[in-house]
């Protein structure tokens, strides 16, 4: 898309109906899924790009999916929609568990709480990755026989069963809960098990009663063909108040396999490579591209800047630089309200130049990388608009040796004709043994189960009410 309109720009074509054929029709014999996305007509490339200036990828991504979107009025989606709003992202309780997913208001015992329509992956191994590239040749090898350096971080936010190779993936806010069990002991509001569980979504998808019936061959098949037919969803267990935190179990081999993670883990060595983001965020260790030269950052951050409306500039003066376009105005406005954490209107940047002014206050000028051909100048640009973010694939959940372990499902859900004799290597699945699991497992009576629910409603309540949110 981009490519096309950079084209027309540069009065290098004249598009019709013709060029667009002929363009859907090549992307799609290299790839018939993105080629699906490449509108047929100038006038459904028109429609896309109206009042669009197609630089950022993103952009260009969120418009091709919304075509590819059937709308529905809100009529329709009242009458058949289904309710996501009962939980929020937020801090977890847990520490060091990251974000959980917290209620935003009374959910009762029973209540569905996060509905999932699930992505299939037919096998597990799928996940693995592979460093296939030769820096010797600077080119792509053949897989077969190269060892395996990882897993995808996709895995931790999936469900499957260690004696299948299926993979079921969420779609919804489900993949914010965080595992809490009675097993072992934990803190936060999880100190009495999990309050909520997850089953098949046979309540309200018609089509999960019959993919269970399948076998999994027709599984994959049916995966194959694009059709879906599988959910799963949660499920109150317990009343649940307004702002407690939702946990599900993720099963026993998950909790083994994360007590070993934790007991063999060694952080990496502090070669400089790598520093938290936060840590930046706090010192505001910002540096010029010169500075840069003589004390580069970390690997894993860059600098981001507050930044909209990219497009609205086309008048400014243009400097040249190279190949890329320059445009330069002062960037006094663009202030960052509320912090550079709740914004998204961000850009990858560099910053220029740094100076103290009569008031003594920080000033900057910064050059946002508005995209391959388009950078804009900055002057004046406030310091609070500018932070550190942690580059692609360079986060400490991307570290060597970072934990990986999908979420189970329960084996008296699990249908048996998808148990199959599995092959895989040492350490992606941990063996629980049963017995060994049954003689440790906590010994619940019900009533006395029933008032620690009571003791632990109270407690929970309690602590809500001192942060005021309930």
């Amino acid at each position: 898309m981009k490519t096309i309109q950079q084209q027309i720009a540069s009065n290098k074509v004249e598009l019709s109906d013709g060029i667009m054929k002929t363009f859907k029709s090549v992307t799609s014999a290299m790839d018939e899924r993105v080629g699906s996305l490449i509108p047929e007509t100038t006038e459904q490339f028109q429609k896309i790009v109206k009042n669009t200036y197609l630089t950022r990828t993103d952009t260009i991504k969120e418009l091709l999916a919304r075509e590819t979107i059937e709308e529905h009025s809100i009529d329709w989606i009242k009458e058949n929609g289904m309710c996501l709003d009962l939980i929020r992202p937020g801090k977890s309780t847990i520490p060091g568990a990251g974000k959980g997913a917290f209620s935003q208001g009374f959910i009762v015992e029973g209540a569905l709480i996060s509905p999932a329509p699930l992505l299939n992956i037919k096998d597990k191994n799928l996940m693995r990755m592979h460093d296939l590239y030769d820096e010797e040749t600077e080119e792509l090898e053949d897989l077969d026989g190269q060892p395996v350096v990882g897993i995808q971080l996709l895995f931790n936010y999936c469900f499957s069963h260690v004696e299948s190779p299926l993979m079921l993936c969420p779609q919804t806010n489900m993949i914010l809960m965080n595992h809490c069990s009675t097993r072992k002991p934990s803190k936060g509001h999880c100190k009495n098990g999990p309050n909520a569980k997850v089953q098949w979504g046979t309540s309200w998808d018609a089509d999960t009663s019959e993919w269970l019936k399948m076998s999994y061959e027709d599984v994959v098949k049916m995966t194959s063909e694009q059709r879906r037919g599988l959910s799963l969803e949660v499920i109150a267990t317990k009343n649940i108040h307004p702002g407690e935190e939702v946990f599900i179990d993720y099963g026993k081999n998950w909790e083994a396999a994360y007590e070993e993670h934790v007991a063999d883990w060694e952080p990496p060595v502090d070669d400089g490579t790598y520093i938290p983001v936060r840590t930046m965020i706090d010192n505001k260790d910002f540096r010029t591209i010169k500075e840069l030269e003589e004390n580069p950052y970390p690997e894993n951050v860059m600098t981001v800047c507050y930044f909209t409306d990219g497009e609205r500039h086309e008048d400014e003066d243009y400097l040249e630089d190279g190949e890329i376009i320059l445009s330069e105005f002062n960037g006094s406005s663009y202030v960052a309200e509320g912090g550079m954490d709740v914004h998204y209107d961000s850009y990858e940047c560099n910053l220029e130049e740094k100076e103290i002014d009569e008031s003594g206050s920080t000033v900057l000028t910064v050059r946002i990388l508005y995209s391959e051909t388009k950078n804009y100048i900055l002057t004046e640009f406030p310091e609070e608009s500018i932070t550190f973010k942690t580059r692609m694939y360079k986060g400490d959940q991307f570290l060597p040796g970072a934990f990986r372990h999908f979420i189970e499902i329960n084996d008296n859900i699990f249908p048996e004709q998808w148990k199959l004799e599995l092959e895989y290597e040492e350490g992606a699945n941990i063996e629980y043994d049963e017995d060994e699991e049954d003689s440790e497992e906590l010994e619940y009576d019900e009533n006395e189960a029933n008032s620690e629910d009571l003791e632990q409603d109270e407690e929970i309540r309690d602590e809500l009410e001192d942060q005021e949110i309930i």
